[in-house]
């Protein structure tokens, strides 16, 4: 299992390195290299967590309720949180004309880095992968795939650069969403899910959420059929579809907490 997992570790990183050699002349040299890093910080941290019990306890809060095997989540979630910001922020600098066209495309191989990372760290952190697993798996797989086709699409036609970058970074924006659901998941694995904190975050998450990725979405499907970008609608719609389900399962978990909040009050 070992060996699977450090050629898959190994085909991710040349894969990397691929996207940069096939698009040089788009990536500039220090952007590679900070990918580079990046992916190799990331799944260097998640060995250490996993195998390093010093590193391990440095990095566990006090009241983590899990054992501290399972510390490598807080490395994935770190990272997740890491990017989250930087990739949403940097859409955002862009949307602003404040960064031009060949910034952001910095910035989406950085994202590269991550995702192929987390692919890694998915497939290796669990004994079987589970729902969840595949559509994370699925999900990156998803973003590379759209900034391979991106790159491929623009140098095929360049007057649309400007139209399918101003889509995808819209698309971006979702980010935001993750940065308060990242939050909710280390307060509830802190023994705070019952805290201000909790609630505020758990609200923001659900308001982010809609406008980012299901109104956002929609009005980006909408748009995109309307220019008549039918492959940029087919490589959108299956992540319009998963944030549909998201939001579903997180509209049901905060159905549950809500009635679960108004029994102990009655009960108190």
């Amino acid at each position: 299992m070992y060996c699977k997992m450090s050629a898959l570790k190994l085909l991710l990183f040349v894969n990397l390195f691929g996207f940069y050699f096939c698009n040089y002349d788009n990536i500039h040299w220090v952007t590679c290299i900070i990918s580079s890093g990046n992916y190799l910080i990331y799944t260097y941290l998640y060995y250490l967590a996993f195998n390093n019990t010093y590193f391990a306890m440095a990095i566990t809060p006090k009241k983590y309720s899990e054992d501290l095997h399972s510390s490598h989540k807080l490395v994935s979630y770190g990272f997740s949180t890491l990017h989250a910001i930087f990739i949403s922020f940097s859409a955002t600098l862009y949307l602003l004309d404040i960064i031009d066209n060949y910034d952001i495309k910095q910035s989406f191989f950085i994202s590269i880095s991550y995702y192929l990372a987390d692919i890694y760290y998915v497939s290796d952190s669990v004994k079987k992968l589970k729902k969840l697993e595949y559509f994370t798996i699925c999900h990156h797989t998803l973003m590379i795939l759209m900034c391979y086709v991106l790159i491929i699409e623009i140098h095929n036609d360049m007057n649309l650069e400007n139209t399918l970058l101003y889509y995808f970074n819209r698309g971006l924006l979702a980010e935001y969403s993750v940065i308060p659901l990242n939050y909710s998941w280390y307060l509830v694995n802190t023994k705070q899910d019952s805290t201000n904190n909790m609630l505020i975050s758990s609200i923001l998450t659900l308001v982010l959420y809609f406008i980012t990725r299901i109104v956002n979405f929609t009005l980006i499907i909408y748009n995109l059929w309307n220019y008549n970008l039918l492959l940029a609608v087919t490589l959108f719609l299956p992540l319009f579809l998963i944030n549909y389900y998201w939001f579903y399962k997180l509209m049901c978990k905060a159905v549950r907490i809500y009635n679960k909040t108004m029994v102990i009050e009655k009960t108190g």
